[in-house]
């Protein structure tokens, strides 16, 4: 593992889902579990990190997504609104 990765990883504490904006780090947003978060224009996401025990439903250009527990995703796009449920609609 890089140092870099280390890193990513230690900025997403247990109990949140975190949205980091670029691959060389950047603002880290930060959920804290059981909530949920609205971005109005969106925000430019490269990472997601959901280190909590709640599936969370990802509206986001040019692709909505689960993220589950333990779940990283790395690819660039545009976050609106992250919210915690089990039956999302995609």
């Amino acid at each position: 593992m890089t140092a870099g990765a280390a890193q990513a990883r230690l900025a997403c504490p247990t109990g949140f889902v975190c949205f980091q904006e670029t691959a060389a780090g950047g603002r880290i947003v930060r959920i804290a579990e059981g909530q949920g978060a609205y971005f109005a224009g969106g925000a430019r996401v490269y990472e997601a990190t959901n280190n909590t025990g709640l599936t969370y439903c990802v509206t986001s250009t040019p692709y909505d997504y689960a993220l589950r527990p333990g779940q990283r995703v790395a690819r660039d796009h545009t976050v609106y609104r992250a919210a915690p449920g089990t039956g999302c609609p995609f």
